[in-house]
């Protein structure tokens, strides 16, 4: 992982379980407790969550629960962890793997979503 390079939020499309968690006022955790970059990318689960650098890219992947806007310092303060940009697309080996996480802006987040971290809740 490396420093924050983003902006000062970054997007993540909600699933209806991250929503569910956020209204809850829980964390919103990854789908599993190990894999690597490359398998998460793949559609493993893993202990990785993605997020992207932009609206635009988090918009790619909107469906009924909306799209979070979260704060990046919040969610380091909270215990959470980024894995940049440039750094997934590094450990990233299938052209086809490459070209969706460059259009979405991807990075992945570790160590869950933190309510508080979250901004606001943009629906379209």
């Amino acid at each position: 992982m490396a420093h924050n390079t983003c902006g000062d939020s970054v997007f993540r499309a909600l699933s209806p379980d991250d929503l569910e968690n956020f209204n809850q006022g829980r964390r919103i955790l990854p789908k599993g407790i190990g894999g690597s970059i490359e398998e998460h990318v793949q559609g493993y689960p893993t202990k990785y969550i993605s997020a992207a650098e932009s609206l635009e890219g988090a918009r790619k992947f909107l469906g009924p629960s909306g799209i979070a806007e979260i704060d990046v310092k919040k969610l380091l303060k909270s215990g959470s962890g980024i894995v940049h940009h440039e750094n997934v697309i590094q450990k990233l080996n299938r052209p086809h793997d490459i070209k969706n996480t460059e259009e979405a802006f991807e990075i992945l987040i570790t160590k869950g979503i933190d309510p508080s971290a979250i901004i606001d809740i943009i629906l379209k």
